[in-house]
């Protein structure tokens, strides 16, 4: 991507790259792995029900989940990840230059990067797709019917939108009042569509809603496939973000426990050594982690002097 930009004085450029820059970065970086990711997931489980069908190009889906996947269902999280994101705070963002390197070296968006949400995604549609499997496998209501393959399909379908939405969401870096509007509208609207839409008598899908939202077993495996196919991510990010941090991810820790995020707290300080967080015992391991050497590279900018 290329753009132009016009500005009257070069000390307008710190503000365009350190926090525009690392913003832009961050947040486009996320959406297309995450726009890729929503895709392949949902793809490949159609897919996996291809080797039950002989491969015979059965419809798995009811056409309409297919039309308003990326048109309804999840675009707003991937659209707030890439206009409203935010990693660190504007102020952050100008006083820890270091961290307009994860752009100059490419650390959120590469062909590593990508294989690790493909990766994701293979795994959390084999998760949601054999979970009810199985349970259509053997399950069967108490009037005596058993499901057909549309309660299959949109038992599927709204439980794989709903693990991809709320995985997009723990993929963003803050959750504010959009996203967490974007993830539960998403949720919400896709239940609702299975319901009302399964009572039209011209549905393929025609009374799959009522079926399969009167079932408890449906109830426990839409939940199970949640915690089967997002749980791993959780633990990854949790296991990453405490024994394998990086400069952000101390930044970020730093404004969530209430230190560094006003620039007038930091104009007296000359280094992150200085600072003090939540709990000493914390701020050692974080510090004996990094080394000297990398540890500097999150000291702030010196206050500015006279000249303008």
């Amino acid at each position: 991507m290329a753009a132009d930009y016009n500005f009257s004085q070069f000390k307008y450029l710190e503000n365009l790259l350190l926090v525009h820059g690392l913003w832009s970065y961050l947040r486009i970086a996320e959406m297309v792995l995450n726009f890729f990711y929503k895709n392949v997931v949902f793809v490949l489980v159609i897919l996996w029900y291809q080797f039950f069908c002989g491969f015979s190009a059965n419809t798995f889906f009811d056409f309409t989940y297919v039309q308003l996947y990326n048109l309804v269902f999840t675009l707003m999280p991937v659209v707030v990840i890439g206009t409203c994101d935010q990693a660190v705070s504007y102020q952050n963002a100008q006083r820890f230059p270091g961290l307009y390197m994860l752009g100059i070296e490419q650390s959120r968006y590469g062909m590593r990067r990508f294989w690790i949400y493909i990766g994701e995604a293979i795994y959390q549609s084999l998760a949601c797709f054999f979970t009810f499997y199985f349970l259509f496998l053997n399950d069967m209501s108490s009037t005596g019917t058993d499901g057909d393959l549309y309660d299959f399909s949109t038992s599927v379908s709204v439980s794989i939108i709903s693990i991809a939405t709320l995985t997009v969401g723990i993929n963003s870096y803050s959750w504010n009042w959009i996203m967490f509007a974007s993830i539960i509208g998403s949720i919400i609207a896709v239940h609702l569509y299975a319901f009302i839409y399964s009572l039209l008598n011209s549905a393929e899908s025609h009374g799959s809603g009522v079926y399969i939202y009167g079932s408890l077993s449906f109830w426990a495996a839409y939940f199970v496939s949640i915690f089967l196919a997002i749980f791993p991510r959780y633990v990854i990010l949790f296991v990453k973000q405490v024994w394998f941090f990086e400069n952000i991810d101390i930044v970020r820790e730093m404004e969530k426990y209430g230190e560094g995020v006003h620039l007038s707290a930091l104009e007296e300080r000359t280094s992150v050594d200085r600072l003090q967080p939540f709990s000493d015992s914390l701020r050692s391991s974080r510090k004996s982690s990094f080394g000297d050497d990398d540890y500097l590279e999150l000291s702030p900018i010196q206050p500015e002097s006279g000249i303008k």
